[in-house]
């Protein structure tokens, strides 16, 4: 498992840390429940799971603000 990680952490020349790759899904998953459970308790418009970009991957929408995200949670 942690060679996966490890391979999955180098892209392009760049170095992803083991550290920053299990951040970077906590903070997805952790996003993902959330939308679960305002789902779960009829929400109707609540938005997609957010994605954090690897390195030497192109992002194709809006990375969400740690300020941005903390409004999202509040309302």
């Amino acid at each position: 498992m942690f060679e996966a990680l490890e391979r999955a952490a180098v892209r392009a020349e760049e170095r992803w840390s083991t550290e920053r790759e299990l951040a970077a899904q906590t903070l997805e998953l952790l996003h993902a429940l959330y939308l679960l459970t305002a789902r779960a308790n009829g929400a109707k418009n609540v938005g997609k799971p957010m994605h954090v970009p690897r390195p030497g991957e192109k992002s194709t929408t809006p990375v969400m603000s740690a300020a941005a995200f903390a409004r999202e949670l509040r309302s």
